[in-house]
């Protein structure tokens, strides 16, 4: 096997320290911890406590509010 000295781990929960397990891969926080799972309704920009919005494409929940420079940061992906 060769790699480039990076390691991949399991993907874990975003907030710092926890070793819960994410419920899908899709996931940023996990679902053990109810504070935790809340933070996927915060806007996903560092700094931004807004509530993530239903904005264009058939009214899909995002990861981001609906201030148009956050849109355009998750669109840019």
């Amino acid at each position: 096997i060769v790699t480039d000295g990076i390691t991949v781990g399991r993907p874990c929960c975003a907030v710092p320290h926890c070793k819960n397990a994410l419920a899908s891969t899709r996931n940023h926080f996990c679902s053990a911890d109810p504070s935790h799972r809340q933070l996927e309704t915060i806007c996903a920009v560092n700094g931004c406590d807004q509530p993530v919005s239903h904005h264009g494409q058939g009214d899909k929940l995002h990861k981001t509010c609906s201030n148009p420079l956050h849109i355009k940061m998750e669109d840019a992906k």
